[in-house]
């Protein structure tokens, strides 16, 4: 782009300024070294003359030249605290003179915001002086360096349309480059072929042509017209061309070839620059285009290492953030977005000037990396200092997607409404509307979104998002129990709806809603419909196998299983193959297909990575091997639910289902350790009690080769009696198993006390009558009454069969045997 240096902007106002006052001789001869960039002349002047003037207006007119001269030495702070008030000037007849220039050193100076309060505070002076050009092409420059670019090119236009007499080709190169910024090539080309015309053969049309090359190649994957490659193909080949044209010219021709994929042509070209002089701008233009070159020719380790290089060497930091800048975009386009990211702040953390695209890109990064709480800032800090509405748009759109993806609805909200704003009547302005109004239903405001899409479809009717709009409001309508007004919308819109797929996805949405409602011969034949009437679309897809499961609530199960099991084979990409894949093997395991079922499950696991069904099917496979026997095979499945998905919900009883796995392996110390896993891990979870009983079977069982092991199964079925949750049940089974523990270790006493406080338990009514109460009630009685009779404790036997006869449970008759037997052989005792 063209810069014009601050030296050639003041001589190019020196003329001006030479009649703004009658000069002296000595004013005279300073204003020529003004003229002439002879600035250090002309400040050892103007500092002898303010020394020695014995008029107080002369002496005010000295110190703006004297100001002047300072700016061209690059001083532009002195220069301002040289300059007189413009009140002091005033009486010298020279206001116009001291309020211009003090604008003009705050802005060289780095402050133009103060520079355009300057300008504001004295625009009366300005106004009634021949100063008011210069002003106002000082305002231009002041808004583009405070980044308000939309604003400096309205201003330039509009003193470009009023005062066309003042007007030269200067501003209007200005006009087109500062509309070539904001993206309007169609404006800019029509300044540019202006120029190029009025001023045809001259140093102003070859500007014109350099900076039309620009706005061609501004546009991604854009080529150079004919016409333009072969004048810029001119300008590279004229030897008594400027050099900084010539280097122009050859870039832009070797970015063309870039983009034709000509790399070696490209190359050429750069070789043929780097041999002309050129400044440190153009040599970092050259390297960057070289970098950009050898990675699209497939060399990017070779461009990064020539811009890593590039970085290092560069004396001016504002040159090494451009080179990162590039080497961040190289990362990015290579998908390395954490390196990228690294870039674009290290550009971020030296650079002071707006930067809107470096936090546009630095979001993207964050974004592709998941970062989504990082990102939402980034892509704000770039809505606020981009140019162009189309560009905030996309950056505000960004920044509510970001907090979208994070459950922010109210926040998002807000964000897309800014996207809206931004474009006004741009067509974004639909989808920003869209998103925000699905985000007032996900944050629970669903009147006001309802009332958002009804607005929006009425607004744009012909707008693709019309229909998507009318099926939030059913959906809405349904979320709200409002089922008979969700289903007229539905109807309606299926009937009506331009787009198919919106049609389907009304249909479909009909169908869930008579599903949801048990209507199912009516939602069966809605989804048949869908099926039907729509092949192909998503909604055809879920409708599928949602007839299965309308059969199945029909009572025809094996209609269903054909169904869902067709589905899975004709659509094994659908984002519901998992969930009904799942189901499938449901079936079969409530059927005891135990092989047809881990089938399914496994399938699930293998081909739907990530899915949030992959971890119930693993435990569910691993049930499925276990109730086939297989048992090394359940205990790799757990072993691999717990591998990669350590949070899973499921993990306390695939832990515990591996414990039982492993007894039935024999390998009761492994067992152990999964059930002791449950027990520290999920002390909470209704399995722990459980897992207490569990361990201490293993620990019983370990007991018949070291006697030792029967107290710890005993101190592990008496935290079972210890604990609040544990089941009647439960602790019924516990006071058996710790009675069998102490007769185990020769406690014959301790285990009848623990054999009836189950029995007695039992009779109390304190358990409900279960089979598995029954069990443990039975077999409490049947040790204790076998323990009396070895004692020869007969009537106490007798005493504790009869407790079961009185029962009437199963075993009561062979309790009744045994009470005739003993009062037979003891007949004396009875």
């Amino acid at each position: 782009m063209i810069r014009t240096g601050f030296r050639l902007f003041l001589l190019i106002l020196a003329a001006a300024a030479v009649a703004h006052a009658e000069p002296s001789a000595r004013e005279g001869r300073i204003r020529a070294a003004l003229e002439d960039g002879l600035y250090d002349v002309a400040a050892r002047q103007s500092r002898e003359a303010m020394r020695t003037a014995e008029d107080a207006g002369d002496r005010l007119r000295f110190r703006i030249l004297h100001a002047r001269a300072m700016l061209g030495l690059g001083d532009a702070a002195q220069a301002f605290e040289n300059l007189p008030a413009v009140d002091a000037a005033a009486e010298a007849g020279v206001a116009p003179e001291a309020a211009y220039w003090r604008a003009a050193a705050l802005l060289e100076d780095g402050r133009p915001g103060e520079a355009l309060e300057c300008l504001d505070r004295h625009g009366g002076v300005l106004a009634d002086s021949g100063r008011l050009p210069d002003a106002r092409r000082l305002r231009f420059r002041a808004l583009r360096r405070a980044g308000r670019t939309e604003r400096a090119e309205a201003t330039l236009a509009g003193f470009i349309d009023d005062r066309s007499g003042d007007v030269t080709a200067g501003d209007r190169l200005a006009l087109a480059e500062v509309r070539i910024e904001l993206g309007r090539y169609g404006p800019a080309r029509e300044v540019l072929e202006q120029v190029r015309e009025q001023y045809s053969g001259r140093e102003e049309a070859r500007e014109a042509l350099l900076l039309l090359a620009e706005l061609e190649l501004r546009q991604e994957d854009a080529r150079l017209n004919d016409s333009t490659r072969a004048s810029l193909s001119t300008m590279a080949g004229r030897e008594d061309g400027l050099p900084r044209r010539r280097i122009r010219a050859l870039c832009f021709l070797a970015e063309d070839d870039r983009r034709a994929e000509r790399y070696e042509e490209a190359l050429g070209r750069l070789d043929r620059a780097g041999g002309l002089f050129a400044d440190p701008a153009q040599r970092l233009r050259l390297r960057k285009l070289r970098a950009k070159i050898l990675a699209d020719s497939g060399r990017a380790p070779e461009a990064l290492d020539l811009l890593k290089e590039a970085i290092a060497g560069a004396a001016d930091k504002n040159i090494a953030a451009e080179l990162q800048t590039v080497r961040g975009d190289l990362l990015y386009a290579r998908e390395e977005y954490a390196e990228a990211l690294d870039a674009y702040q290290a550009v971020l953390d030296v650079t002071s000037a707006p930067a809107g695209r470096l936090y546009y890109n630095k979001a993207w990064c964050l974004w592709y990396l998941q970062r989504y709480a990082q990102a939402t800032p980034a892509f704000e800090e770039a809505a606020r200092a981009l140019e162009g509405a189309e560009m905030r748009a996309r950056a505000w759109f960004k920044a509510g997607d970001a907090l979208f993806r994070r459950g922010q609805y109210e926040e998002a909200r807000t964000r897309y409404l800014k996207a809206a704003e931004a474009v006004q009547g741009g067509p974004r302005v639909p989808q920003a509307l869209y998103q925000a109004h699905l985000s007032a239903a996900r944050a629970g405001a669903r009147e006001e979104a309802l009332e958002g899409f009804r607005e929006l479809a009425a607004r744009y009717p012909d707008h693709p998002l019309a229909g998507r709009a009318r099926l939030r409001i059913g959906d809405i309508q349904s979320e709200k129990n409002d089922w008979e007004k969700a289903l007229e919308t539905y109807t309606a819109l299926a009937e009506s709806a331009k787009d198919a797929s919106v049609a389907a996805e009304a249909m479909k949405q009909r169908g869930l809603l008579l599903y949801r409602h048990n209507r199912f011969e009516e939602a069966l034949e809605v989804f048949d419909a869908v099926r039907d009437e729509h092949p192909g679309s998503e909604a055809a897809e879920r409708a599928f196998f949602m007839r299965g499961f309308c059969h199945l609530l029909l009572g025809n199960p094996e209609r269903a299983l054909e169904i869902c099991r067709e589905f899975a084979r004709r659509f094994p990409e659908s984002a519901w193959a998992p969930e009904v894949t799942f189901w499938i093997g449901e079936y079969y395991f409530n059927h005891q297909d135990y092989a047809a079922a881990r089938e399914s499950f496994e399938k699930l696991a293998d081909q739907a990575e990530g899915h949030e069904l992959v971890d119930d099917a693993l435990y569910w496979s691993g049930r499925a091997a276990a109730a086939r026997g297989e048992f090394r095979a359940a205990v790799k499945l757990f072993s691999r639910l717990a591998g990669q998905f350590p949070e899973s919900e499921q993990l306390p009883g695939a832990r515990f289902a591996q414990g039982d796995a492993l007894t039935e392996l024999g390998e009761f110390p492994r067992a152990i350790l999964a059930f002791e896993e449950v027990i520290r891990e999920y002390p909470d979870h209704y399995l722990a009690d459980a897992a207490w009983g569990r361990k201490g079977d293993c620990q019983f069982t370990l007991g018949a080769d070291d006697p030792a092991r029967y107290r710890e199964a005993r101190d592990s079925y008496r935290m079972i009696l210890k604990s609040a949750s544990a089941s009647s049940v439960l602790r019924l089974q516990a006071e058996y198993k710790i009675g069998r523990c102490e007769e185990k270790l020769g406690h014959r006493t301790e285990a009848v006390s623990h054999y009836m406080n189950a029995v007695y338990s039992y009779l109390s009514d304190e358990v409900p009558p279960t089979p598995d109460a029954v069990l443990w009630f039975t077999r409490a009685a049947f040790n204790a009454a076998t323990v009396k009779e070895r004692q020869e404790e007969w009537r106490q036997a007798v005493k504790v069969y009869e407790r079961v006869v009185e029962a009437g449970v199963p075993a009561a008759e062979e309790a009744a045997k045994r009470i005739g037997r003993i009062r037979l052989e003891h007949v004396w005792l009875f």
